[in-house]
């Protein structure tokens, strides 16, 4: 027997005439507006003992370990004696009882039999065994919209606004704004943003201020290369010679340009020529050309993540910064990015110039937060969560205590802050820290343009081992 895969139980369908088509009901009520197999079809028919219809999704019982059975309570039923002509005459003792108008009883309704036309005399009083059922299936009714709340609050990333904290959950965050506010006092930064499962608990300073992120920006552009792998465009696997990446005198030699893509995502590249925007500190740290071969070293090299953003913008034909906008911030609604927020600065020393992110507190929290919750953005997969897992694991041991290195991201002690803890971090405090066992994003950004030391690393991560205590 053929029916429709929309089956609107009370309102559109009845049971199918002799052709085998459905055929209306006139009754008030849509019953269910979810689609059904074959298998649930036949089960909807008439009971001679409880005269009950009982529907089994099977779209539901993808979702639940269990079938999701609902029971129909129809309240109304209807005789329309203008279908005599399609399916016979209705019963002498059914048409005295209803005669030419409709009619109304309470827990009740007629059901037409597909095999003979028939009209079954509607039950004037429910069975107490159909009660007790109807108690059973109302139950399930109502876990399973729970349920489905359930499932959709798991994955509540904010929207173009940040969700606020549930005044009843105060109690629960005042040592965190406490800390948070400590910290902002004795420190002075620019602004700091605290979430915790998508909303954001805790808040100092200018939060939509943007602010020169500094190296911050290395680990924005390793998730602009995931997208690009899934996409093809780049092949980690290429040597620069193959790409053709060469540089000022002293050019690269042989050896140099067999490092591969990936090398350099690792800061392992072997290539130390000088760099664009690199530090006093990195000047006297670099090694001397040739020191290591690809591969063999890990040293936290600018050439190499600059050199990554050339790559890339010829990859894929756009720049650094209009590709995050449109991949990244506007998918995730940062709200304070835009593809004019960020600069490139260059000198003679190399080819190559820096690429210069200027991002505010709260939209590092939203960036911070892709990555805790693997890639995806309210059911939609910004950055492939291989990817996310690839990048964020270490790779090499570093020069600083408690930390590894990824692909242009720090990863911390996993027995300090558990696993699969990353770090993004910049020159005077631009920092972002994601604890997954937590369910914890901290986000910091420092003004330095007006003279200010900026604020250590080692105090920053002090502060979110504070809050991961509360």
């Amino acid at each position: 027997m053929r029916r429709t895969q929309t089956y609107e139980l009370l309102r559109n369908y009845g049971a199918p005439n002799r052709n085998g088509a459905p055929r209306p009901m006139k009754m008030g009520t849509t019953a269910s507006l979810y689609p059904y197999d074959a298998a649930a079809a036949k089960a909807i028919r008439p009971d001679n003992q409880r005269r009950t219809t009982i529907l089994r999704y099977a779209s539901w019982a993808a979702v639940f370990p269990i079938p999701l059975v609902v029971r129909l309570h129809l309240d109304s039923g209807h005789f329309d004696q203008s279908q005599d002509r399609r399916d016979g005459p209705i019963p002498d003792e059914a048409r005295r009882r209803v005669g030419s108008k409709p009619q109304f009883c309470r827990q009740s309704f007629r059901v037409w039999r597909a095999s003979n036309n028939f009209v079954r005399r509607p039950s004037l009083r429910p069975s107490p065994e159909s009660q007790n059922e109807a108690i059973v299936m109302r139950f399930l009714a109502m876990f399973t919209v729970a349920m489905l709340l359930c499932v959709a609050a798991a994955s509540a990333e904010p929207g173009v606004d940040w969700d606020i904290l549930d005044p009843r959950e105060a109690a629960r965050v005042a040592p965190i704004q406490d800390a948070v506010q400590d910290y902002a006092r004795k420190y002075r930064p620019t602004a700091i943003v605290v979430v915790q499962d998508d909303r954001l608990v805790a808040t100092s300073g200018d939060i939509a201020r943007k602010v020169n992120v500094h190296s911050v920006r290395k680990s924005l552009l390793s998730a602009l290369f995931g997208i690009a792998i899934e996409r093809g465009q780049i092949d980690i696997g290429k040597t620069l010679e193959q790409l053709g990446v060469d540089d000022n005198a002293p050019s690269l030699t042989p050896d140099e340009k067999q490092a591969t893509v990936h090398q350099l995502l690792m800061a392992r590249s072997g290539i130390y020529h000088p760099a664009a925007y690199e530090t006093r500190e990195q000047k006297v740290a670099r090694p001397p050309r040739g020191a290591h071969p690809p591969g063999t070293f890990w040293y936290y090299n600018n050439w190499d993540f600059n050199a990554l953003g050339a790559i890339y913008t010829k990859a894929t034909g756009s720049n650094v910064f209009e590709s995050f906008a449109k991949l990244i911030a506007g998918p995730i609604g940062m709200q304070d990015f835009t593809p004019y927020s960020g600069m490139s600065i260059g000198d003679s020393s190399s080819l190559y110039r820096a690429y210069v992110f200027s991002m505010s507190a709260r939209d590092l929290a939203r960036f911070g937060l892709l990555f805790l919750n693997q890639g995806r953005w309210n059911g939609t997969t910004v950055i492939s969560t291989r990817w996310v897992a690839e990048s964020t694991k270490a790779y090499s041991e570093t020069d600083r205590k408690g930390r590894e290195y990824g692909y242009l991201w720090w990863v911390l002690d996993e027995g300090v802050y558990g696993r699969d803890a990353i770090l993004a971090s910049g020159y005077g405090g631009q920092l972002i820290a994601v604890v997954p066992e937590k369910r914890l994003v901290v986000a910091q950004v420092v003004e330095l343009d007006q003279g200010r030391t900026g604020i250590h690393t080692t105090d920053f991560l002090d502060l979110v081992r504070d809050v991961m205590l509360h």
